[in-house]
């Protein structure tokens, strides 16, 4: 994918392996979930909430706040924070800061080292930071999070 940048950052607590994490999906223009968030993303409201239902994946919610030209989406599973995601335009530093403030006030394992790395992506780019085991391998986080990066570039012009 040349459209956009994708960081797959581990954050969790250490468990005793090493946890491979999944690289980059490709987003599915023709799917489901990508059709789902172009709805969401072209309704331009500030925020919403995605149930993504999947007969090979426990159900996942997608919980998306929305700067002018930034955006933090969380994904939950069973009540539990498993990734947050910071969609970074670069197209306006206000905006992707006001992304940045928000994934540093939730109580994500991120450290400032893992954060500042991110951030040296080139943007547009979506950044994922995994914070569970399962996370780091779920294919559904990965793909969800590739579609709501399409349609959200792609939706400022970027793409």
């Amino acid at each position: 994918m040349d459209d956009f940048t994708c960081v797959n950052l581990y954050v969790g607590r250490k468990i005793g392996r090493p946890v491979r994490v999944l690289r980059e999906a490709k987003y599915d223009p023709e799917g489901p979930i990508f059709k789902m968030f172009r709805a969401a993303i072209k309704a331009d409201s500030k925020q919403f909430t995605a149930d993504i239902n999947s007969p090979r994946h426990l159900p996942l919610k997608c919980l998306f706040t929305r700067y002018d030209t930034a955006g933090v989406a969380a994904w939950i599973r069973n009540n539990k924070a498993e990734a947050v995601t910071a969609y970074l335009s670069g197209v306006a530093q206000a905006d992707d800061y006001q992304a940045e403030l928000y994934v540093a006030s939730k109580p994500t394992p991120i450290t400032l080292y893992q954060w500042h790395n991110a951030l040296k992506a080139n943007r547009p780019a979506y950044l994922n930071f995994l914070i569970t085991p399962s996370s780091a391998e779920d294919r559904l986080i990965a793909r969800a999070s590739a579609d709501l990066a399409s349609n959200f570039f792609s939706n400022l012009g970027q793409i």
